[in-house]
């Protein structure tokens, strides 16, 4: 029987993300130069999980177009992301400007956010009677779920596309390593992979063929696949009623959201059996952003009466979301049947 878990504190959430709050006109100038060029690629006519033929826009945040895949229920964005999308998001200038958001609090980052999901994998393998592994973490960006591992003794290697990202995680570590590999070859990386535990942690959403890494962990000697993806929830929601707030969740790299039934095909069309699940989600975190923003046009008092509603809630209301599994995020083990 697989471990079910929902929700998790949001104090980490806010402590590392103060940026988002304080930063607004920033990072919504940077999604909205992005979704400009994401707006001209060629249309997407088919879904990025399923391949179903996808219909008109149901829903616009920031101009961009998405409408749910009527076969599997996924999120998908109305246009292509092509290489070369791909390549000015992620590799531009070594991928200077999208890693800003990760180069500060690496400690804090790891203890906060990603020890959490070590501890979460390490409960699931002791469950699988597995006490002693090692780890490939593919999409690692500057190694905070590497450097969790390293401070738990667990061999764990990473590999990003983005220079800046990795130069920042090698001066970080002590044991464990992460490489540069090319963008285009990350099916091959995936394929080659012999440790026990493959990790995907926000990267299935990022990648040009999903499916493809999927494939390709078939293929590979991995027994185990630890996934983190990004779901279709609330937070979609105020992202297309809240024009002026940068939108988290569907942001940038992030041209498609899954779903659990999106995820239940995956798992079915690649044979995998989920021996691990975690759904904790920022949703609340989210609104509580949206509209703490959205009160300072008016007053500072306005904040005070925010925090007095919703701030001081934020974890109770969070958990609703989470135990019907439709939170902004999930965190997957899942094994090969």
């Amino acid at each position: 029987m697989s471990i079910v878990r929902y929700s998790k504190p949001s104090i980490a959430v806010i402590k590392n993300k103060t940026s988002f709050f304080e930063e607004n006109a920033r990072h919504l100038e940077y999604v909205r130069r992005v979704n400009k060029l994401y707006m001209e690629q060629p249309l997407r006519t088919v879904c990025k999980t399923c391949s179903a033929p996808l219909g008109e826009a149901q829903i616009t945040v920031q101009g961009v177009p998405y409408t749910v895949c009527d076969k599997c229920g996924h999120l998908n964005g109305l246009h292509e992301d092509t290489t070369e999308f791909a390549e000015t998001v992620y590799s531009a200038d070594q991928g200077s400007a999208y890693s800003v958001n990760y180069k500060n609090n690496f400690n804090d980052r790891v203890q906060d956010i990603y020890a959490p999901k070590a501890e979460f994998l390490k409960d699931v393998l002791e469950k699988e009677s597995i006490t002693e592994f090692q780890v490939t973490d593919i999409g690692c960006g500057a190694g905070h779920f590497v450097a969790a591992c390293e401070q738990m003794g667990i061999k764990c290697d990473g590999y990003d596309t983005n220079q800046v990202l990795i130069d920042l995680g090698s001066s970080m570590l002590v044991d464990n390593t992460v490489s540069v590999s090319d963008f285009a070859d990350i099916n091959e990386l995936i394929a080659s992979v012999s440790t026990p535990v493959l990790t995907l942690i926000g990267v299935l959403e990022h990648l040009m063929q999903p499916l493809e890494a999927l494939k390709a962990f078939r293929k590979s000697a991995a027994t185990y696949l630890y996934l983190q993806v990004p779901l279709f929830s609330l937070s979609v929601i105020l992202e297309s009623a809240h024009e002026d707030i940068f939108p988290r969740q569907l942001n940038a790299g992030h041209t498609h959201l899954y779903t659990e039934s999106s995820l239940n095909y995956l798992k079915k069309r690649f044979n995998l059996e989920t021996v691990g699940e975690w759904w904790f989600g920022t949703d609340m975190v989210d609104l509580f952003r949206h509209m703490t923003n959205l009160a300072k046009v008016d007053s500072a008092a306005n904040i005070n009466i925010v925090n007095k509603f919703l701030g001081d809630h934020i974890d109770n209301l969070q958990a609703v979301l989470d135990s019907k599994k439709l939170c902004s995020g999930v965190n997957m083990v899942l094994k090969k049947a």
